[in-house]
């Protein structure tokens, strides 16, 4: 199957966000995916493809333990860029060593070019995280620059508020633009 999700919000649900599997598809643009209080992760992708674009992916806040915004396994094809990745797991914010990963934030540096680590995820960072509103309330400072703007990107934001529409604009990781 295929899946366009397009400033959507897959939240608070009790398997966890969203699974990819059987060379599925998935395209997922400005958008929240997860939530604090299951112990699900947030983006598992099982022998198929997601490209990941401005989204805020996060899981495991009530500190499950081996939770992943991003978990895969099988033959994938795994892209993101312009996003953030968070969650209050002491590892790493993504279990995926086959995806490729830009101009992305998390809590540790992913590899790849002009990623961001944030250093320790602040709770203070969003609206309320733990009912799965991941609006960003009082971002780091570094986040605003992360992301760059390309043609054909989203002009706007979860929430419709405009992005840069200039090509190579730095811009803000992520879903919500405060």
């Amino acid at each position: 199957g295929q899946a366009w999700v397009d400033r959507g919000r897959i939240v608070q649900n009790a398997g966890g966000g969203i699974v990819v599997r059987n060379n599925g598809t998935l395209v997922l643009r400005n958008s929240f995916v997860g939530d604090g209080t299951n112990s699900a992760n947030a983006l598992t992708v099982d022998g198929g493809s997601a490209d990941v674009l401005y989204s805020t992916l996060g899981a495991s806040f009530e500190n499950f333990g081996d939770v992943f915004p991003v978990f895969c396994s099988g033959n994938v094809t795994v892209s993101i860029r312009n996003s953030l990745l968070v969650s209050l797991d002491d590892g790493e914010e993504i279990s995926c060593p086959m995806a490729t990963v830009s101009n992305s934030a998390s809590e540790t540096l992913i590899p790849g070019t002009g990623n961001v680590a944030l250093g320790d995820v602040g709770m203070t960072w969003f609206t309320d995280i733990a009912a799965g509103d991941f609006h960003l309330d009082n971002p780091p400072p570094m986040l605003d620059t992360t992301a760059v703007w390309e043609a054909d990107d989203p002009s706007t934001d979860i929430d419709g508020d405009p992005r840069p529409n200039t090509d190579g604009t730095a811009d803000y990781a992520g879903a919500d633009v405060p």
